[in-house]
């Protein structure tokens, strides 16, 4: 649906819907039945199940993950196209840098070697080199209580998702970028915690996308990630004035932003990262009213107390003209339902049409 404030009512996969006082609201929350694949390097898997009793999802989840692995292709996600290269961009091991003392030194640059079936140490020359033999770049930005290891499993499975949505698309380097996520003791110590650090990233990842600007560029990012990818491209934005800036052309960038878990006015006139839609020149924001994680965003911060932007959308009546234009909001509650999971987005065909449309807005770009 596009921010622009019709109120149309549309359907999406068999759900009606429409938007309410200029914010999207849900008719229905399904139940969305969902398992984290078995992979190599972590075992056991589980899957994200809400409302069932604990021995009813302990049995559900070994049927789950027999049932995956009769229908998955193995190893999964494993392999690349010749052509394309992936790439790990670590920044775990950093603490909380000044963003004008940050470099490539800062951070730990790997690349997947198809033929050894193993990641292999790079440097940030080498990451740079790899735009040579590539046409575009696409960058995915990893939610909270992601363990090494966990990151390049989905980003994996986020280029599969890539490829298989639009698998005309030519040579991609995909960069997996992985920030501090391990979970720490403490339910609400944790999502706070990582919060702010989320804020954090958000300069080192603008740091690499301002290096870039006249490269095509797709970014995705699910939950915290989207926090970080919004803040990222606000600081990349063409120029500091946001009223002037939207006269300029944007940078061949686009967005797809999955359970984005930051405040909904950040992205709007005056807030924190206005100058995001200055960045883009497509966006699609993925808006879940069911999902139970973001039902509790407000407790990221104890005094604002803010709702997510994936959780309601945006006031269409607090649209600027460069949010308005390049930027929709799409209701997801009957493909993700009560779950805060990534896998349900990948393995929708109407996810694959958002990202099939966000990226060739990127490599098709003249």
């Amino acid at each position: 649906m596009r921010a622009d404030g019709t109120g149309r009512v549309d359907q999406i996969d068999g759900t009606s819907w429409s938007d309410q006082a200029g914010i999207a609201f849900r008719r229905s929350c399904p139940i969305v039945w969902t398992a984290h694949w078995i992979r190599p390097t972590s075992l056991p898997a589980y899957p994200a199940m809400m409302v069932a009793p604990l021995p009813t999802r302990r049995l559900l989840s070994v049927a789950l993950t027999i049932a995956a692995l009769a229908v998955m292709p193995w190893p999964l996600a494993a392999d690349t196209r010749s052509s394309d290269q992936l790439w790990l961009v670590s920044t775990r091991h950093l603490e909380c840098v000044d963003a004008a003392a940050f470099s490539e030194n800062d951070m730990d640059v790997s690349y997947w070697d198809a033929e050894a079936c193993r990641w292999r140490a790079a440097s940030f020359e080498e990451l740079e080199r790899g735009k040579e033999t590539t046409a575009w770049t696409a960058i995915y930005v990893h939610g909270n209580r992601i363990e090494p290891g966990e990151d390049t499993y989905h980003g994996r499975r986020w280029y599969a998702a890539l490829r298989a949505a639009d698998p005309e698309a030519p040579p991609v380097q995909m960069i997996i970028w992985s920030w501090p996520s391990s979970q720490v003791h403490g339910q609400i110590r944790d999502v706070r915690s990582k919060y702010w650090r989320a804020q954090v990233e958000v300069d080192y990842l603008g740091w690499y996308l301002r290096r870039q600007r006249s490269r095509p560029t797709w970014l995705v990012g699910f939950s915290y990630g989207a926090l970080i990818v919004t803040g990222a491209l606000h600081t990349a934005a063409p120029n500091g004035a946001s009223e002037s800036a939207v006269s300029l052309e944007p940078p061949p960038w686009s967005v797809l932003l999955v359970a984005a878990a930051e405040p909904v006015g950040w992205i709007g006139p005056g807030g924190k990262y206005e100058r995001f839609a200055d960045s883009v020149r497509r966006a699609v924001v993925l808006v879940n009213g069911c999902d139970p994680a973001l039902r509790r965003f407000q407790i990221v911060d104890r005094c604002t107390r803010p709702t997510a932007l994936g959780y309601v959308g945006y006031p269409f009546s607090e649209t600027s003209r460069a949010l308005a234009e390049r930027v929709s909001f799409s209701d997801v509650s009957s493909i993700a339902g009560r779950v805060h999971d990534e896998h349900p987005y990948r393995q929708s065909e109407r996810v694959a049409e958002w990202i099939r449309e966000t990226t060739k807005a990127v490599w098709k770009h003249p």
